[in-house]
């Protein structure tokens, strides 16, 4: 499922997600978005999927959450959005702090040529 798109130059950010299940990661892109912005990253796009894994059994408690960014601009230095990344889930994130040892985070980067 994709949780957040944004895309460079539209001046938003589209969150499509459940709040209980994926809110998480789609309120961390808000703050990615900015964090990025802020070291003078060249965005084109931010995506983010979540999964997560349940408990079989009520209370369903979740086991693991599995979140993938996809970060595309130009010039992108990978080192930035990694630390941007884990600010974003770590620092800014009450979610993520609660469920810290349950996420499983990876990240991608994907510099673009320019047009």
């Amino acid at each position: 499922m994709v949780l957040l798109a944004h895309e460079a130059g539209r001046g938003e950010v589209r969150i499509v997600a459940r709040l209980i299940d994926h809110g998480d990661p789609g309120l961390a892109g808000i703050d990615l978005v900015a964090i990025l912005e802020k070291k003078r990253q060249k965005l084109t796009a931010i995506e983010v999927k979540a999964s997560k894994q349940s408990a079989p059994e009520p209370p369903w408690t979740i086991q693991k959450i599995e979140i993938e960014w996809t970060v595309r601009g130009r010039n992108l230095k990978e080192k930035a959005v990694r630390d941007a990344v884990h600010l974003a889930e770590e620092k800014y994130c009450s979610v993520a702090a609660s469920l810290k040892s349950e996420i499983v985070t990876t990240v991608v980067v994907v510099n673009e040529e320019e047009a």
